[in-house]
This record gives C-alpha cells, structure tokens and sequence, in this order.
C-alpha cells in the first residue's frame, strides 16, 4: 500500500535542514515518489508564468482602451 503524499511531504517537510533546501536534496529524499513532486513543481511555476503573461497582456489592452477613451 502506498503512503498517502501528504504524509510524504509532511516526512520531508521533518528532515529538512534549516534554511535553504536543493531541488537535488528534494530528489534524493523522496526517491520514487519525487517524478511527480517535480513535475506538480514544474506545472505550478508554468501556470505562474501563464498567469503572469495574461496579466500583461490583460493590462495592455486595458492601457489601450484608456488612451482611446482620454482621446
């Protein structure tokens, strides 16, 4: 049987040294269960990327509306 996840993590979460952790630390300590980990990681950073370039885009065309309104 499989160890849920969330207990995984809260394992991890206990060994981890203070201060800053490597992604390589990460790796190591979960084994097999790190590809998915890394790729949830992975998946969040390019959905904040996403959002982000929406967001830039959103205020853009917001920008143009204004100046075509001030006009």
């Amino acid at each position: 049987m499989r160890v849920p996840t969330s207990e995984v993590l809260d394992d991890l979460m206990r060994q981890a040294p203070p201060g800053e952790t490597t992604l390589a630390w990460i790796v190591e300590h979960l084994r097999d269960r790190s590809f998915g980990i890394v790729m949830l990681l992975i998946g969040i950073l390019a959905l904040c990327a996403a959002l982000a370039s929406i967001a830039v885009t959103a205020a853009a065309v917001w920008g143009t509306v204004e100046a075509t309104l001030l006009l």
